[in-house]
């Protein structure tokens, strides 16, 4: 998965994760890895309402399904400060990747690359390089140096 300087959103302002999430929607749409935002949405939305995609230490990894997904795809927001993630917790967030992936991949795709991502963020050291990211270009060069593809 190639990465895509049109998804990398650094400093994003947002009082709330839907405004977060349709920011990052929006982005999808115009780098032209979705055809619908409403439609993708709701599919992220669902399976947020499954459980929720908040991974802790500050991270949360929506995340769908949907025919309105051309490629498999991640977009990544750092806040410009944190948001609450769960209304009925106080965990906030302030990095949020975002994937998403056609509704005809194999279900393999989805979790392969939810497993990639989150093995990427176990890492102290990358999570501390993506919290003082201060411009597009860092992002894309640190993103960069990830290859998804490799086993």
């Amino acid at each position: 998965m190639n990465v895509n300087e049109n998804l990398i959103l650094v400093n994003l302002v947002a009082s709330n994760k839907i405004e977060a999430l349709q920011q990052l929607a929006q982005a999808a749409l115009k780098a032209n890895v979705i055809t619908e935002q409403s439609e993708y949405l709701r599919s992220v939305e669902k399976r947020e309402l499954e459980i929720s995609t908040n991974m802790g230490n500050g991270i949360a990894i929506p995340h769908g399904r949907s025919n309105v997904v051309i490629t498999p795809y991640f977009a990544f927001a750092k806040m410009s400060s944190p948001i609450q993630w769960n209304e009925e917790s106080e965990s906030n967030v302030d990095l949020i990747f975002m994937l998403g992936v056609p509704e005809s991949s194999e279900p393999s795709e989805h979790l392969r690359l939810l497993s990639k991502l989150a093995g990427k963020l176990v890492n102290d050291s990358f999570v501390d390089s993506l919290r003082s990211l201060n411009n597009q270009k860092e992002a894309v060069e640190l993103f960069s140096q990830l290859n998804f593809e490799e086993e």
